[in-house]
């Protein structure tokens, strides 16, 4: 697992990456934009200009899973991870 956070550059996974597994924090932004849709689009226009295509894929956490306490516990976390425009 890597956690990438707005790298402001590109990384040479080449060929080697198969897919992307991005959480769904159950999130939405003030504006009621589901933060993970969000993140979506940032990475669907990130591949587009690097030339690359892969699956992305949803993880989706059971009820008793901490993931959903921990991204919703910290508003400025949550934006800095799913917001492209932070």
């Amino acid at each position: 697992m890597i956690v990438l956070r707005h790298c402001g550059g590109e990384l040479p996974f080449g060929k080697h990456l198969k897919k992307i597994i991005l959480d769904d924090p159950e999130q939405k932004t003030n504006q009621d934009v589901d933060f993970y849709s969000m993140a979506v689009g940032a990475l669907h226009l990130a591949m587009q200009d690097a030339g690359v295509d892969v699956p992305i894929k949803r993880r989706q956490c059971p009820e008793e899973c901490e993931c959903k306490n921990y991204w919703g516990d910290d508003n400025a976390r949550l934006a800095a991870m799913f917001d492209p425009k932070i």
